[in-house]
């Protein structure tokens, strides 16, 4: 038997079905034709509609001038932690873009994750995204998260960057993550 509250819910859905529907029409003529600020709008949507049927507990957190969302369970209680950095080719997407990837995937590891909103191209060129990456390693090492217990994850630009991050650890000298997990990473 239906209720209201669930004529709300199929009415919102619907919405979203003809939102995305919309999109995917859209998507067909490639993005080519997108400006930047446009494709980072609808990056943002996209996560948006994927993130609805991905929840979890979001906390957005600021730390030494840099934002960032942290999933799936507060740090203070988690034995693991997936720090993940999101794709889009370093001039698009942000924690809301990959909620529900890090999400999933921190549920799966049974840890909480910390997606970085690093800065982005061309407004920031490289290498302000490897330097946020490495502030952010590095205040998680000061939150007494031990390295071994750190996955570090990305998907495509992310996944380079997380190569990047690992492989500046090294010549810095600093303790690695316990294992890297990457998504088609973007390497050189």
């Amino acid at each position: 038997m239906m209720n209201a509250c669930h004529l709300i819910k199929a009415s919102r859905s619907r919405k979203r079905l003809r939102l995305f529907r919309k999109l995917l029409r859209a998507g067909r003529y490639g993005h080519h034709f997108l400006n930047l600020r446009q494709a980072r709008f609808y990056f943002e949507v996209f996560g948006a509609i994927f993130s609805f049927f991905e929840r979890g507990e979001v906390h957005r957190i600021e730390f030494d001038g840099l934002k960032g969302e942290i999933l799936n369970q507060p740090l203070e209680r988690a034995s693991r932690l997936l720090f993940y950095l999101h794709g889009g080719a370093f001039v698009s997407g942000s924690p809301r873009t990959h909620r529900h990837l890090a999400l999933r995937l921190a549920r799966e590891a049974e840890a909480a994750a910390f997606v970085l909103d690093y800065r982005l191209a061309p407004e920031f060129p490289y290498p302000a995204a490897l330097e946020d990456s490495l502030r952010s390693y590095r205040w998680l090492l000061e939150k007494n998260i031990p390295p071994e217990r750190i996955a570090l994850a990305g998907d495509s630009a992310g996944g380079g960057l997380a190569v990047a991050l690992t492989q500046r650890l090294i010549r810095e000298n600093l303790p690695r993550p316990a294992c890297l997990c990457l998504f088609r990473p973007g390497l050189i």
